[in-house]
Order: C-alpha cells, then structure tokens, then sequence
C-alpha cells in the first residue's frame, strides 16, 4: 500500500473486509479519514503501509 496518505477510494478497497466509508464527494480519502477507518478495521499505520 502507499504511505500513510490521502487516498483514494479505488485503492482502498480491497479484500474482504466490509466497511462504511463516508466520503460524499467522491475525492482522495483523506489522512484523517484513512486513520478513521484503519482504527474500524484494527489495522495499524504500520500494518497498513506493509499491505
């Protein structure tokens, strides 16, 4: 995965693994958001830079 970033949402979703991901407008994830959802999924910075 890329480095703890905004994002966007296409290379987010990936795997099994369902979320909610409120994004309305459709744009890059953002930092905040990405942490938000990492913290629903219990995946660490770490982990998640590791994928």
């Amino acid at each position: 995965m890329p480095p703890f970033k905004p994002i966007k949402r296409k290379d987010l979703i990936k795997g099994e693994l369902r979320l909610i991901l409120p994004n309305p407008h459709q744009n890059e994830i953002s930092k905040d958001l990405l942490a938000r959802i990492l913290r629903q999924a219990n995946l660490t910075r770490e982990a998640w830079e590791k994928l």
